[in-house]
């Protein structure tokens, strides 16, 4: 048994018979104001399985994060719900907050690679045409060969 009092300066006072009690209610409450961090490790329950995704999981009091398909395990599996399910509670490690406030989760960092493990390269899927990714350029155009406007490039007059 335990009580938690907060004073008006914001102060926190938690009183106890007993020390193990009182450490708990000490943990709980750091558990909810603290920020999350990254680097930490987090018992983290799964609220959703999405497969080709991963898991969405709730790995501190109402804060959850993606925990990827590729960040699950070292093994192959084809669906997700084969390895997780939800409602199961996992250890996570927050590998990055993304600047939209997202959060990344690994298990696979908790994991001891197995030996001979190689990393496999992903292949890259061939560029559309459409596709505007990558180039410093954003406002499109290639190849202003054609350009109606004149000009013919190069930014002084040929001939």
């Amino acid at each position: 048994m335990f009580e938690i009092n907060i004073q008006d300066d914001g102060t926190v006072v938690v009183a106890s018979t007993s020390g193990e009690a009182s450490a708990k209610a000490v943990e709980r409450i750091l558990s909810i104001v603290r920020p999350p961090e990254v680097g930490m490790v987090y018992t983290a329950t799964i609220k959703e399985v999405r497969e080709g995704l991963g898991a969405i999981c709730e790995f501190m009091p109402k804060t959850k994060g993606l925990l990827h398909i590729s960040q699950i395990s070292y093994d192959y599996f084809e669906n997700v719900g084969d390895v997780l399910k939800n409602g199961q509670q996992i250890e996570v490690k927050l590998i990055e907050i993304q600047s939209d406030g997202k959060f990344r989760l690994s298990r696979k960092a908790l994991l001891e690679k197995p030996e001979g493990y190689v990393e496999r390269e992903r292949p890259r899927e061939p560029r559309r045409d459409d596709d505007r990714r990558g180039g410093d350029d954003r406002r499109g155009g290639g190849d202003r060969r054609d350009d109606r406007r004149g000009g013919g490039g190069g930014g002084y007059n040929r001939r």
